[in-house]
């Protein structure tokens, strides 16, 4: 019999954080799924974007040139262009923010930053925040850097302060039930109280029990039952016996689900990149909680 995992801190999240780069253009779908998200958990949708360090550097360069796509030929650009056409993204990106917050009727902060996109992500996330990684397709693109892969980025933000990372897949059924893989972790916990949170107590909650022995699964059982009690939620549990990524994957796809939550201790470095590219849904991973935190 294994004990029972120690209650979970309150998943009510501090805020959403959804951030940008400028040299990609803003994903509105990325934008209306952070606004959505963030009125579903009653606070303030946090936009962050960053000037790319090497992309401010190139912008006060008296040398540039651009090659056209219509004739051979290389003109100066001059950094006034470019710096013109950052200024343009930046502003876009804003009124994006803005326009989606208030759609949704929530608080938006806007925060400029210059520097690198992952270190400044891992500065600024803190573990009550939920951050949100746009989808672009398979395989999977950060709407924070064109063509990095969510997988490099998840990682990245596993090693610093971030616990809960969302990515947002738009092809998600709607309405579909959120999906927890429970294996007796404190992520696991912390990830049903998140999804019990994102539910609002309307989502309907089902709980893939994971356990390793037979004789632990009524323990598991038990746990998560007192655990949704806890958050006032129902819920359905069931048991799986083979507790791989791609068994998860394919209940992820039967169930229809509308949401999919992992504990990031199920997953090596590997593991994180097959289920960012292979999600039917919309994927949240949970890290463990530091040590006193």
């Amino acid at each position: 019999m294994i004990p029972t995992p120690p209650r979970p801190a309150s998943a009510r999240f501090r805020r959403v954080v959804v951030a940008f780069d400028g040299a990609s253009n803003e994903d509105p779908a990325a934008v209306e799924a952070a606004a959505a998200f963030a009125a579903r958990l009653r606070t303030e949708l946090f936009g962050l974007f960053i000037e790319d360090i090497d992309l401010a550097r190139l912008a006060e360069h008296t040398g540039i040139t651009t090659m056209g796509t219509l004739s051979a030929g290389a003109r100066q650009m001059g950094a006034g262009l470019l710096k013109t056409a950052l200024k343009a993204q930046l502003a876009r990106t804003r009124q994006a923010v803005e326009r989606a917050a208030a759609r949704q009727r929530v608080r938006s902060t806007f925060e400029i930053r210059r520097g690198r996109i992952i270190p400044e992500i891992q500065s600024t996330a803190a573990p009550a925040d939920l951050v949100i990684i746009g989808w672009r397709g398979r395989p999977a693109a950060s709407i924070m850097a064109p063509g990095t892969p969510s997988a490099a980025v998840l990682t990245a933000l596993c090693e610093g302060a971030a616990r809960f990372v969302l990515v947002a897949r738009r092809a998600a059924a709607p309405g579909g039930p959120l999906l927890v893989a429970y294996d007796g972790s404190a992520a696991a916990a912390s990830g049903l109280a998140a999804a019990a949170e994102i539910g609002g107590g309307d989502g309907t909650i089902e709980v893939a029990v994971l356990a390793a022995r037979i004789e632990d699964v009524e323990s598991q059982r038990r746990a998560v039952g007192e655990l949704l009690a806890r958050t006032g939620s129902g819920g359905t549990i069931f048991q799986v016996t083979r507790a791989g990524l791609d068994e998860l994957l394919a209940i992820a796809r039967t169930r229809r689900a509308g949401l999919l939550v992992v504990p990031t201790g199920l997953l090596d470095a590997q593991g994180v990149r097959r289920i960012v590219e292979r999600a039917p849904c919309s994927l949240l991973l949970v890290r463990e909680a530091d040590a006193g935190g």
